[in-house]
């Protein structure tokens, strides 16, 4: 795969690109298994990465989608046959907005993101990264936009320092958020202030902060994928966000205030069944709770250039309009 000069959208960076390269994959795939991809998918390397080094990883991507897609596509079903979606309603939320955050792969030469980790609340400069709070080789780049504050975002993936590709992290659960799950630019909490927004401490909707918002519109996101891959993590919860059993419960307790009208009632009734312990292969506790989490997602979606968190009204306007 020919490889081409360029530089970093969002830095500036001297690095080689591939270019768009989904419809290297969707030559490769079932193309209807293809549709759960994102619609633009483009890697940069560091000039010091070989065109050797980028296709043994393109072909190790490959790979891995020839077993994610398909698992992707049975848990699609698995959703349909439990009465939570109709085929239609699962495949638009799967494919409907797959061309709005186009996925970049950064192969650095020692992993990370090796870019200005800068929030554009915090900074007046062009461009930046806002890695994500616990997986800092994640995160969505950003570059200024018009005179209207929006702004032009990438989800933007490397692996960790040091470290090898992690196909299910890197790959797998990267692709479903720029599939279907895309990452607002305001979602991402500096670290100084994570004490701040344990949703476990809140008692009313009232006493949601903006933190608190930021925080669950972040969580909506990771619900959506977790349930469509059926992850699971070595925490009390087994979720890799809302890691206790409390803040989980916190979660679908204050979701289902805010807007009742989208199913957190039956997925607060599967929580409590399993007393908060999900099995996330088989289970059907996992897809009731993911169910509601995916309808606020395409409303979501509409606010993805934005810093500005949304407000406790608009999350109850969402249920008003309906999902």
């Amino acid at each position: 795969m020919k490889l081409v000069k360029t530089t970093l959208p969002w830095s500036g960076i001297p690095v080689t690109t591939t270019g768009d390269i989904y419809s290297w994959f969707r030559e490769r795939h079932a193309p209807e298994l293809c549709d759960y991809l994102p619609r633009s998918i483009t890697i940069y390397a560091d000039c010091e990465i070989t065109e050797s080094q980028v296709e043994t990883f393109i072909s190790g991507m490959s790979e891995h989608l020839r077993r994610e897609l398909p698992a992707r596509k049975a848990r699609r079903d698995r959703f349909v046959q439990l009465g939570l979606f109709t085929s239609d309603e699962i495949d638009a939320f799967l494919t409907a907005r797959a061309e709005l955050q186009p996925w970049v792969l950064y192969y650095s030469s020692d992993g990370g993101l090796r870019t200005p980790v800068l929030n554009p609340d915090e900074t007046q400069a062009p461009f930046g990264v806002v890695p994500c709070s616990t997986m800092q080789n994640h995160g969505i780049a950003w570059r200024r936009g018009n005179q209207n504050g929006d702004y032009k975002l990438w989800l933007v993936t490397a692996r960790k320092e040091g470290q090898p590709w992690d196909w299910d992290s890197d790959i797998g659960h990267e692709s479903a958020h720029a599939a279907f799950a895309q990452i607002p630019l305001y979602v991402q909490p500096d670290q100084k202030t994570a004490s701040f927004y344990d949703l476990a401490r809140v008692k009313q909707v009232d006493e949601l902060s903006v933190l608190h918002l930021a925080r669950m519109s972040y969580m909506y996101m990771e619900m959506a994928v977790i349930a469509m891959r059926g992850e699971h993590r070595h925490t009390e919860s087994g979720l890799p966000l809302a890691e206790r059993i409390d803040e989980l419960y916190a979660f679908l307790n204050l979701s289902n205030e805010l807007m009742p009208q989208l199913g957190f009632d039956r997925a607060l009734a599967a929580y409590e069944r399993v007393e908060g312990v999900l099995d996330y292969d088989s289970g059907s506790e996992i897809f009731e709770i993911g169910a509601p989490a995916m309808r606020v997602v395409p409303h979501l979606s509409r606010r993805l250039n934005t810093v500005d968190v949304p407000s406790s009204e608009w999350f109850r306007s969402v249920a008003k309009n309906g999902a």
